[in-house]
């Protein structure tokens, strides 16, 4: 979830499960658990979309609902060797980090254009903020919203000191 999360991150998450349990908001960093082949584990996630929204992907934005997720750029860096591009994102009133290779990423086709798909009812739709780095709704589907488990909060310990108790947008 860079650069949201970073490795090493300890963070303070909202239990979502139960009869009583709120559905995840529009923008909200989640946990939640997913099939990877090998067993159901937990991964997380940016809610992009809710039951009957229609998502898609064009050149790596959002659009929810045929609006653009407005987007900015803040600057550039590498990450294993390969250079990246660093924007601010807003969906659902939260604006948070996300990140994208330079240039075109063929490796993993869909990641940045993906034709519109309506979020099926009780389902969810989510994607990592690294975008060209998570494998997520873009390219297995919308998730169940009992899949959610937890709402991500607060980061409460990490490598980077400046972080430490900062909110989780």
């Amino acid at each position: 979830m860079n650069p949201t999360l970073m490795p090493g991150d300890v963070v303070l998450a909202e239990q979502l499960v139960g009869s009583a349990a709120p559905i995840p908001r529009l923008g909200e960093l989640i946990v939640y658990n997913r099939d990877d082949g090998q067993g159901v584990l937990p991964f997380t996630g940016r809610v992009i979309g809710l039951p009957s929204d229609e998502v898609s992907f064009q050149n790596g934005s959002p659009l929810i609902n045929g609006n653009r997720a407005w987007r900015e750029e803040v600057g550039s860096g590498e990450w294993e060797g390969r250079r990246i591009r660093l924007s601010r994102e807003e969906i659902g009133g939260r604006t948070f980090r996300v990140q994208h290779f330079e240039g075109d990423v063929e490796e993993l086709p869909g990641l940045r254009t993906m034709p519109a798909i309506s979020v099926p009812a009780a389902q969810m739709f989510v994607a990592g903020d690294f975008r060209d780095n998570s494998i997520d709704s873009r390219l297995v589907g919308p998730f169940a919203l009992t899949a959610a488990t937890h709402r991500i909060v607060r980061v409460l310990y990490g490598t980077d000191v400046g972080r430490i108790g900062q909110a989780v947008q």
